[in-house]
C-alpha cells in the first residue's frame, strides 16, 4: 500500500513540476496558462474577435467571460470558432477548443493530422495515439457522417501522460482541435480522486 501511495505521489509531483517549471504547452505561441481573460486578450491581440450575436455582445447576453470565452478568427488559414474554458475556482485556462468552418472534413482532418505527426514525431518527448488506421474507407466516413463513429488523434507529452496535450477529432459536426493544459488537468484529476477517496 505504501509503495502504491509513493508511486501516485511521484506521478503527481512530476506532472505538477512540468506545470511549474518550463511551460511548453502553447497555442499559437501563447503558453496555455494564466486566466481565461489573460489568454483571450493575447489571442485578441493576434486578431481574434468576440462574436456578435443578433447585434449583442457576449457580455450583453450574460456570458461568463471570466470562466469561458468565445472568439472567432483565422487559424491554419481556416475560419474557426474558438472556445476557451477555465477552472471554476481560479478561472485558469484548462482547455482551448477550435471548431473549423471548413466543410471538407476528411481533407482537413488528414492535413492537420499529418502536421501533428510531423511536428510531434520525437518519441522521447511525445506519444501519439490514434483510434483509426491511416486509411479511412467509405464505410468509416459514412459512420462519421451519421454520428456513429469519430476519428481521434491525440498527442501526449512523455512528461505527463495522464491527459492529452492536443486532441484532433473528426465527428459528425465537423473537425475540432482541442488544446489541453495537461498538467493542470492532471492536477485537478488527482484532487478529485483524493476527494473521492476521502469519502470512502
Amino acid at each position: 500500500m505504501r509503495k502504491l501511495l509513493l508511486v501516485i505521489a511521484i506521478i503527481t509531483i512530476s506532472c505538477n513540476s512540468v506545470a511549474q517549471d518550463t511551460y511548453k504547452y502553447t497555442f499559437k505561441g501563447i503558453p496555455i496558462k494564466g486566466t481565461v481573460a489573460e489568454f483571450s486578450q493575447k489571442l485578441q491581440q493576434q486578431g481574434f474577435k468576440r462574436p456578435v450575436i443578433s447585434g449583442l455582445s457576449l457580455k450583453d447576453l450574460g456570458y461568463d467571460l471570466k470562466q469561458n470565452d468565445l472568439l472567432e478568427g483565422k487559424f491554419l488559414n481556416e475560419n474557426v470558432n474558438l472556445k476557451i474554458e477555465g477552472t471554476k475556482d481560479t478561472n485558469e485556462v484548462i482547455l482551448i477548443e477550435i471548431r473549423f468552418s471548413n466543410i471538407e472534413h476528411q481533407l482537413l482532418y488528414f492535413e492537420i493530422r499529418n502536421a501533428l505527426w510531423e511536428k510531434y514525431s520525437d518519441p522521447t518527448k511525445f506519444y501519439i495515439d490514434e483510434n483509426t488506421d491511416n486509411i479511412i474507407n467509405s464505410a468509416t466516413v459514412q459512420a462519421i457522417q451519421q454520428g456513429n463513429f469519430r476519428s481521434v488523434c491525440r498527442v501526449f507529452t512523455t512528461e505527463c501522460i495522464s491527459y492529452c496535450y492536443i486532441g484532433l477529432i473528426w465527428e459528425k459536426e465537423g473537425v475540432k482541435l482541442v488544446y489541453c493544459n495537461a498538467p493542470l488537468c492532471s492536477k485537478i484529476k488527482q484532487e478529485n480522486l483524493r476527494k473521492k477517496m476521502s469519502d470512502l
